[in-house]
């Protein structure tokens, strides 16, 4: 009996890439991340230059904004359902509340060193 070969559509390679890339952010996610990156890496610039008041207010506010706003999306998106069972509620809300924690210092530690590189390569000291 002749095996009969099915010719394999663009829709259904796109539809396996999908399920393969399934764990990467989407893209809109990833560059309002880096939106607050840059605006970071912006406020701490001007704060750096100017000594504002004024702008270091906005950065510490605008730090805790993006933590709400990771926050919620990690309650509303129900990411507690993702972690094993075996955990407790307890450590459960403790994961919840430090995955936002970790984003901000990261995009505090990625906003910081962007300045510094952005002034070293433009010899803005």
């Amino acid at each position: 009996m002749k095996k009969i070969k099915t010719k394999r559509s663009s829709y259904d390679w796109q539809k396996e890439a999908e399920t393969y890339f399934n764990f990467t952010p989407h893209p809109k996610q990833w560059f309002e991340f880096l939106g607050w990156i840059t605006a970071f890496s912006t406020l701490n610039f001007l704060i750096q230059k100017t000594g504002s008041i004024y702008i270091k207010i906005l950065y510490w506010v605008s730090f805790l904004v993006l933590y709400n706003y990771i926050q919620k999306k990690l309650w509303t998106k129900r990411f507690q359902d993702y972690l094993p069972h075996i955990i407790s509620g307890k450590i459960r809300t403790i994961i919840t509340y430090s995955i936002p924690a970790i984003a901000v210092a990261v995009a505090y530690i990625l906003g910081g060193k962007l300045v510094e590189d952005v002034v070293k390569g433009l010899k803005l000291q």
